[in-house]
């Protein structure tokens, strides 16, 4: 995340998550976690969705051991996104944390061709806090994106 201005800030707050998860309290690392991501109001994004929570709780661990590290070393540079050449539909929320509203910016950058769009009243949980303008904005999308 060098490239991302609040990349670091966003890191650095990972780490006490992280410390968290490795002590045994995997409630209080998922709510630090996504306090981090969503914001203060992450529960609502959960409450959106019954049982979702204790979903994400029981998945503690896969996120923590494997899809974790594979963020951290995973790389995507310019260079790699110049090979693509389907349509991009770039979607943010817009109560998101700082650092997605950078990376959403990013891929502006990197694919001015990208469809950018901004879902107001929604964090980066926007699929449970708003899923209908989510489904609206897709639809849309893939009515005028050709797939080849």
């Amino acid at each position: 995340m060098g490239v991302i201005p609040n990349g670091a800030e966003f890191m650095a707050g990972i780490a006490p998550v992280i410390e968290t998860y490795q002590k045994g309290d995997k409630r209080a690392e998922l709510e630090g976690f996504l306090l981090l991501v969503a914001g203060p109001d992450w529960r609502r994004s959960f409450d959106a969705l019954p049982g979702s929570f204790d979903m994400a709780l029981a998945d503690t661990d896969n996120f923590f051991r494997l899809e974790m590290p594979a963020m951290g070393e995973w790389r995507f540079t310019r260079e790699d996104g110049n090979r693509i050449r389907q349509p991009i539909l770039a979607i943010v929320g817009g109560e998101s944390a700082p650092v997605f509203h950078e990376i959403h910016k990013l891929l502006q950058a990197w694919f001015p061709q990208a469809k950018r769009v901004t879902i107001p009243k929604t964090n980066h949980m926007l699929q449970a806090v708003e899923p209908r303008a989510l489904a609206e904005v897709l639809a849309s999308f893939w009515r005028t994106a050709p797939m080849r």
